[in-house]
């Protein structure tokens, strides 16, 4: 949208704001939401919030949501979810809020105010709520991912150390403020106070050649998306002159979700000419209950492709590898990479306990940058924590310390 914000300038109109939620009595017990959207706004609204003493609930937007009633029953389904009373919707999303009004009279609107004397903030804790995220659940209803602000930092500290990431890095992503995975992403920015470049989702489904140039344009060095994009981005450079976008600085593709192997090898093929090097795809692990991700790939070293049995992967024994000449039944896989700094994972067979070596079963995991529940579902939380380890619900196997994650459907009863 061409429009920025300076870290300072959010620093001085977060504080404003968040004085200007005290003032009008936005209680720090209750979950505030706050309409995601790509505008600077958005910043300063999420860290008035937080800044204020309360946990802040980001709801899906899309700017045609205050045109449709379809866009505003998502906002709606989201906030029943969470049980929100209070939604922040001022300046440019101003209608939106008051369209919410119309169809969930219940809601209690914060206008786009600023304090004009400061108040004093209180005094936030590592282990004070937070985010909720919001998530689609095993049979697709809406759960809420509660996290403090410790597990946050412990989180984006994590990724960037594991996957080498600096001061200096430009980081350019598009994915959707609310989709955890994009929010994450530009803290781990904010965090250290680099710069961070964030596209609307539809642009890289309308135009990922602009976005291929903007790369270019701004020496990006870091991008973060989803596996479908890289290969949107691949399909863009086989009809541009990729050896003259200038993109030799591109050195770390954070990649969330399950990465093909033929979506890695176009890639691959799609840059070459513009040396983009082959480390430069990072795969990583990432399920909503954790901040950022569980995994993630090395930085300056290929992603690893195995070559397994499938008939092996159905059942709970052990992995068995096959050449890649072989005629046998078999699966092609990409690592997710290694466990995050401050992350453990295991997988565990039916009884609940560790796999033998290479043996293939559901992965758990543990360390600080998992939730704390689900937001007031406390039968839910129960049911997915089992003695300080969260079962993620995929399966998998540890090659060599890399984890592998089968296709989701893949289970021994199939």
């Amino acid at each position: 949208m061409d429009r920025s914000i300076r870290l300072a300038d959010l620093e001085a109109m977060s504080a404003r704001r968040a004085s200007y939620l005290l003032s009008n009595g936005i209680p720090a017990t209750e979950p505030v939401g706050v309409l995601a959207s790509h505008r600077p706004e958005f910043l300063v609204d999420l860290f008035g919030v937080l800044r204020a003493g309360a946990t802040a609930v980001v709801l899906p937007f899309n700017p045609g949501a205050q045109h449709y009633r379809a866009g505003l029953q998502t906002i709606v389904e989201a906030m029943d979810a969470a049980r929100l009373q209070y939604v922040v919707a001022g300046g440019a999303l101003e209608t939106v809020g008051e369209r919410l009004l119309e169809v969930r009279p219940e809601t209690k609107l914060c206008g786009a105010g600023v304090a004009d004397a400061l108040l004093p903030l209180p005094r936030l804790h590592h282990s004070q709520p937070a985010l909720v995220q919001l998530s689609a659940g095993p049979d697709g209803e809406l759960v809420c991912n509660a996290f403090t602000h410790g597990q946050v930092v412990a989180g984006v500290r994590a990724v960037r150390w594991s996957a080498g990431l600096g001061l200096e890095d430009v980081l350019v992503q598009w994915l959707p403020m609310h989709d955890s995975l994009g929010l994450f992403g530009l803290l781990s920015q904010l965090f250290v106070g680099g710069r961070v470049h964030a596209f609307g989702p539809h642009r890289m489904t309308s135009a990922p050649g602009d976005v291929l140039a903007y790369l270019a344009k701004v020496q990006a060095t870091v991008t973060l998306g989803r596996a479908g994009c890289y290969l949107r981005l691949s399909e863009a450079a086989q009809h541009a002159n990729v050896a003259r976008q200038g993109l030799t600085r591109w050195r770390v593709g954070l990649i969330g979700g399950a990465l093909e192997p033929d979506v890695l090898t176009r890639f691959r093929d799609a840059f070459a000419a513009a040396g983009v090097r082959e480390s430069t795809p990072t795969p990583m692990y990432q399920v909503p209950a954790v901040a950022f991700a569980v995994t993630c790939k090395q930085p300056d070293t290929e992603p690893t492709v195995a070559s397994v049995d499938e008939h092996l992967l159905r059942g709970p024994g052990r992995v068995g590898f096959v050449p890649e000449d072989s005629a046998a039944p078999r699966i092609r896989l990409v690592s997710s990479g290694y466990p995050v700094v401050g992350m453990r994972l295991r997988i565990v067979g039916p009884d609940g306990r560790p796999a033998p070596a290479n043996g293939v079963g559901d992965i758990e995991v543990s360390g600080g940058a998992v939730f704390s529940g689900y937001h007031r579902d406390l039968r839910r939380t129960l049911q997915s924590l089992r003695n300080g380890w969260f079962r993620t619900g995929d399966r998998g196997f540890l090659w060599n310390g890399e984890l592998f994650v089968l296709p989701r459907g893949q289970r021994a009863d199939d």
